[in-house]
């Protein structure tokens, strides 16, 4: 029979993390003292929990390294090979001795207690929602079973052949591998399958980060495989089929039957070998700038983007991108970065012709290598007022004339369809109407918005 393998368990991660320019590495962080290191999780403080398998322990590393072991049950682990954490720091273990097929939990006072007692032939892997809610890989029963806090015990999905790993994104979704088809199956929190995913050559672990990417230990590749939120499988790191201890780049970087996988609250994945003994880390990728706070919020009929670094390094510029709710973005401006900067840095830019309704305003780092990091995306909604105005004829040959109410208006600007400012001209109070001549600008379309002081509105005219 192939040789059925086991799990990781995920921590979500959040805030803006400080950053040096660097590649993603793999490197190596334990490499001694393991006997057949299995799953693997980690807790919001960083701490790396690893099932020693063959040592019939479970050890827990600080993230310096730093080594304790975790408290047992009365006769010690038999086999220990999935492990889990919750919120609240209780730690998850299921053994898959022929003597100890069970699950038990340990509370951070260091309380060993059994899970749901005599119901399982086989758990192998083991994973928790934010709702402490326990997901159970029972191997043997080709099961996955599901754990209330209160410690119900029932039947999430019998779907899945020889299931040895599963992991929860933060949506509530349930990813289990199988150990028969080598598949990975995406459940709804209601036991539904929604897709799966093939390519993989006995894979063993998963984990989630925060952003619902999944990653997996591809045992039998000897790498390690991405998932994207959208649902695109890529190699992620290793070799295919190519056996190693090498250190490096994630291109450059060799596993050997990587197992457990975890990824913790700074990006850091973990990653358990089981016949090299080892504990391998990936750290990501990062581009030059910490990003200290980012705010978009109303000003008149204008919107205000503002943000904040606390350092740059090679940072060439921002690009600032808008959608409405069809959420195609389009580039309003760029604006230069710092450089190099040790120091506070304060950015700003003003809409000033703002969608009715939302507005999405995207900002986009752009390092001096011209690679590319979104920084987040802020909404903001308008409510202009549809007073009278009309925009005549439309299309137009040339001319447009521009009819509107007496007194609202002081201002016409006219944009092209990306928001450059073509022209703009000055409205009397006692107007009602305005004449803008369109005969030297290319076909197209061209915005006309009429701002005033308590209000604006906008009109689009097709140049043909």
């Amino acid at each position: 029979m192939k040789k059925l393998l086991s799990f990781l368990f995920l921590s979500f991660c959040a805030g803006i993390t400080p950053i040096i320019v660097k590649a993603q590495t793999v490197s190596t962080f334990i490499s001694s003292g393991l006997n057949k290191p299995a799953g693997v999780a980690t807790d919001a403080a960083g701490n790396i929990y690893v099932a020693d398998e063959n040592g019939n322990r479970v050890v827990k590393y600080t993230p310096t390294g730093v080594q304790t072991v975790l408290a047992s049950p009365v006769g010690g682990y038999m086999l220990p090979n999935g492990v889990a954490v919750d919120a609240s720091n209780n730690v998850y273990v299921s053994t898959n001795h022929f003597n100890q097929h069970t699950v038990f939990k340990v509370t951070p006072e260091n309380v060993v207690s059994e899970l749901a007692p005599g119901t399982m032939d086989g758990p192998v892997g083991v994973a928790v929602d934010g709702n402490y809610n326990l997901y159970v890989a029972d191997l043997n029963a080709n099961t996955v079973r599901k754990i209330t806090q209160a410690g119900v015990s029932s039947v999430f999905t019998t779907q899945v052949d020889f299931p040895v790993a599963v992991a929860v994104d933060g949506n509530g979704n349930v990813y289990v591998l199988s150990g028969q088809d080598s598949k990975v199956y995406k459940f709804t929190s209601a036991g539904t399958i929604s897709t799966s995913f093939d390519g993989l050559s006995y894979p063993s672990g998963i984990a989630v980060d925060a952003n619902n990417n999944v990653f997996v230990a591809d045992t039998y590749g000897h790498r390690i495989v991405k998932i994207t939120s959208a649902g695109v499988l890529s190699h992620y790191a290793g070799s295919e089929g190519i056996a190693g201890d090498t250190n490096g780049t994630l291109e450059d970087a060799l596993f050997t039957e990587p197992f457990g996988i975890a990824v913790d609250a700074n990006n850091q994945i973990y990653i358990s070998e089981f016949s090299p003994n080892t504990i391998r880390k990936i750290t990501p990728a990062t581009l030059p700038v910490t990003l200290a706070s980012y705010t978009a919020q109303i000003n008149g009929n204008y919107a205000l983007l503002e943000w904040r670094t606390e350092s740059e390094q090679n940072n060439k510029s921002f690009v600032i991108y808008r959608s409405g709710d069809d959420k195609v973005f389009a580039e309003l401006t760029r604006i230069a970065g710092a450089g190099n900067s040790a120091t506070v840095k304060k950015y700003s830019y003003v809409d000033r012709m703002p969608l009715n309704g939302n507005n999405y305003y995207k900002l986009v780092q752009v390092d001096g290598d011209g690679k590319t990091k979104e920084l987040g995306v802020k909404i903001v909604a308008f409510d202009f007022n549809t007073t009278i105005a009309d925009a005549y004829p439309n299309p137009t040959l040339g001319k447009v004339k521009l009819s509107f109410d007496k007194g609202i208006y002081n201002t016409i600007v006219v944009s092209n369809s990306t928001g450059k400012v073509l022209r703009t001209y000055g409205l009397k109070s006692d107007v009602t109407e305005a004449f803008v001549d369109l005969s030297d600008y290319p076909k197209g379309i061209y915005v006309f918005r009429l701002a005033g002081l308590s209000e604006s509105i906008t009109r689009k005219v097709v140049k043909q």
